[in-house]
């Protein structure tokens, strides 16, 4: 049985399917979209007993930095969830991101934009959701998946928001306790606080990926108590995990518990182009967390 088994039994037997920030947002395992790009996968059903073993797929299949470096976070969205996922499984931790990232979630090729299942009502049903729409957690998905700040120094990561208005209904009032940051003179609050650390991958437990914690976020200065719960061990229990595709480019899972409910992307711009030449070029990239045994094809060096 390959690593991760339950977990994938568990998200292709669900088909979990979520509407947040407009645009549907889900696990899917049995399309087949053309590849974007010159990316190889193997092969696979619409049943799990059809879905490959990770290993096998990263030895017969493997990503080049050629591949990587071809990628973009546009480009992700034109895969169907099992390439996504076979993508994610030949990806390592990586660096553990510094400084500014914008994040993006995105559809997998073939869901409809319009569908809505039961689970969107169980989230209406969770603490700080009751008797409320779906339209709450679309209102947190907005800011949750947004613009990023990381302090990878301290383990720490927050979502910029730089208007606290359409919050108002959530927080009460202004918690004069939440940190700012001003960027390119514009002052944003620091909300939505997670730890940072190496953990093992819900999908692929092969190699750690990088774990974003929103659940124990009330022992962290700033926190508003009001809001934050909603995402944290007595809300949402909300859990990222992310593995960088190249320096300043991040493919991040997100679960609510331990439910898979999306895809999303972490880019850097800026990060991407200062590294890209030396990048495609075979540079070695450092492994902040544990990048498994199974060799890998492009070059790493390991802090551990």
């Amino acid at each position: 049985m390959k690593a991760g088994t339950g977990i994938r039994i568990g998200i292709r037997a669900a088909k979990t399917v979520i509407v947040c920030a407009g645009v549907t947002l889900g696990a899917c395992g049995s399309l087949h979209g053309s590849s974007p790009s010159a990316i190889r996968f193997a092969s696979y059903g619409g049943y799990y007993a059809s879905k490959p073993d990770f290993a096998r797929v990263e030895h017969e299949f493997p990503l080049t930095s050629a591949h990587l470096a071809e990628l973009t976070p546009e480009m992700l969205a034109a895969y169907d969830q099992e390439q996504i996922d076979q993508i994610y499984a030949r990806l390592t931790a990586g660096v553990i991101p510094d400084g500014l990232f914008d994040a993006q979630p995105f559809s997998p090729n073939g869901i409809p934009d319009d569908q809505i299942t039961t689970e969107t009502r169980i989230i209406s049903e969770l603490p700080g959701f009751a008797n409320a729409s779906t339209n709450r957690f679309k209102l947190l998905c907005r800011y949750l998946w947004g613009r990023k700040v990381f302090q990878g120094d301290v383990r720490l990561a927050f979502t910029r928001v730089d208007d606290l208005t359409p919050l108002d209904h959530l927080l009460g009032s202004h918690p004069a306790a939440i940190p700012t940051i001003t960027i390119e003179g514009r002052e944003q609050w620091l909300m939505f606080p997670a730890r940072l650390y190496c953990g093992q991958s819900l999908l692929d437990s092969r190699r750690e990926s990088i774990i974003v914690d929103y659940s124990f976020s009330d022992d962290i200065p700033g926190y508003p108590e009001l809001l934050d719960q909603l995402v944290g061990r007595h809300g949402l229990q909300v859990r990222d995990e992310i593995r960088m595709i190249r320096p300043g480019f991040y493919l991040g899972r997100v679960y609510l518990g331990k439910i898979f409910f999306l895809n999303f992307t972490l880019y850097d711009r800026n990060l991407d182009q200062r590294h890209s030449l030396g990048f495609s070029g075979g540079e070695s990239t450092r492994q902040d967390c544990w990048p498994g045994e199974q060799v890998r094809p492009i070059g790493f060096r390991s802090e551990n």
